[in-house]
């Protein structure tokens, strides 16, 4: 038992505001279990995550919206508590007799983390295509002169770990891009050119002509990022910064891993919150409780992710979303970002989408005066056969989407004020 701690539980009601809670809440070695009308247990929430919230400005919402289901044991003995906690985000259970007797919560002191060494250089290559391998070749070889780590992220190694092509080729350094970009033109002039500098976020585009074809690929600078309030554009605290503390404030654990590009690890697998164990079990899974309150986009992505991968979201996650939505912090909420998410997920033409954008109350994101369609899932299915039958008559396969949020907007007021929002 000495990897984990036993901390004191404090009965709240759901529906209690997170400010009331934080007043409650004093101690370090203490949680809230919240608890319905009948004095059931229905989820609980850490300290930490109740001191975000409250830094976050959402103190007048109830605190169902940041607290998260566990399980509830009565053994204590460390093996079996093994098959509750599952980190990054279950890494506790309580331990009670029921839902009416909570007497403390078990909690992982670190995350329980495989530590075996994964190298994906049969998928690296096999799947790259050669053009892109010759790139990141001299990427690799720069990075080793300069002594920088350099690493693939996010989609490209999700794509290679499930052995499917990816056009989503991301690149970051634990250094400052700009010089690292601009060192590589240096040593490379016939090779590359440097396009665009963005220095708020330390990111650049570069141009790699490689056997007479000119490939545009971005090289970022690892950061740090906080959201001073939700959903507002993250905030760059720090550049030039442990890669695992980048993968951090990723959205989900399946797009949170990088592969290293240095000679003397190539391939291995940089994986701290579990992603690839979360792949094998087809499992979409934000990384912590407030994902959805900085970000309530990733909701819709969630969506996107598990159709196009025929992927689960887990209990956890797919809890926080729905209580994200409940909340209706962010009714109305508009804005690129958010058109660009929904765009992302109608465009997969998939009539799951739609009906589970329906049934999840998602439009209320969008405009919470919108009434839901009649029989979604016949009417997503509608959209799809038609959209392929007629597929080339559009001009553009970006349009798709249009068509069914159109659709989601049939018993809808408010058109016009939906479009100015959603920036049509």
């Amino acid at each position: 038992m000495e990897q984990y701690d036993f901390i004191k539980v404090i009965a709240v009601k759901t529906g209690t505001s997170i400010y009331e809670c934080g007043e409650m809440l004093c101690d370090d070695n203490s949680c809230l279990a919240v608890n319905d009308k009948e004095g059931n247990f229905i989820s609980y929430v850490r300290k930490e995550t109740l001191s975000e919230a409250l830094n976050l400005g959402i103190g007048e919402y109830p605190i169902d919206l940041i607290s998260m289901p566990a399980s509830i044991s009565e053994l204590e003995d460390a093996k079996e508590l093994k098959k509750y906690i599952d980190s990054p985000l279950n890494i506790a259970v309580l331990i009670g007799n029921d839902k009416k007797e909570i007497n403390g919560l078990i909690s992982l002191k670190a995350p329980l983390i495989n530590n075996k060494e994964i190298y994906l250089t049969r998928e690296y290559n096999k799947i790259l295509p050669d053009k892109i391998k010759k790139i990141l070749s001299l990427i690799s070889h720069m990075a080793d002169k300069l002594a920088i780590s350099v690493f693939l992220v996010g989609g490209v190694v999700r794509d290679l770990i499930k052995g499917i092509k990816s056009l989503d080729i991301d690149i970051t350094v634990e250094a400052n891009a700009i010089e690292f970009s601009r060192q590589l033109r240096k040593e490379y002039p016939d090779k590359v050119t440097l396009k665009e500098i963005h220095d708020d976020f330390k990111t650049t585009k570069l141009i790699f002509n490689i056997d007479g074809e000119n490939i545009e690929l971005d090289i970022a600078s690892t950061r740090k990022e906080g959201y001073p309030y939700p959903a507002s554009l993250p905030k760059l605290c720090e550049t030039g910064v442990n890669i695992k503390d980048d993968l951090s404030r990723r959205d989900f654990t399946i797009n949170s891993m990088a592969l290293s590009l240095n000679k003397a690890s190539f391939c291995r697998l940089i994986d701290p919150l579990n992603g690839y164990s979360d792949i094998e079990k087809k499992k979409i899974k934000i990384i912590h409780p407030l994902s959805f309150v900085e970000d309530p986009t990733r909701i819709i992505r969630a969506l996107k992710f598990s159709v196009r991968f025929d992927y689960e979201l887990d209990n956890t996650t797919d809890f926080l979303a729905n209580k994200c939505v409940e909340s209706g912090l962010f009714d109305n909420l508009g804005g690129e970002r958010l058109k660009a998410a929904i765009k992302q997920t109608f465009n997969l033409n998939k009539k799951e989408c739609f009906k589970e954008f329906i049934s999840k109350k998602l439009y209320k994101m969008v405009d919470k005066e919108i009434s839901s369609p009649e029989n979604p899932s016949s009417l997503g299915s509608r959209i799809c056969d038609i959209t392929k039958k007629y597929n080339r008559c559009l001009s553009s396969q970006d349009y798709i989407w249009l068509i069914y949020f159109g659709a989601m907007l049939v018993n809808s007021q408010n058109i016009s004020g939906i479009s100015e929002r959603m920036l049509l």
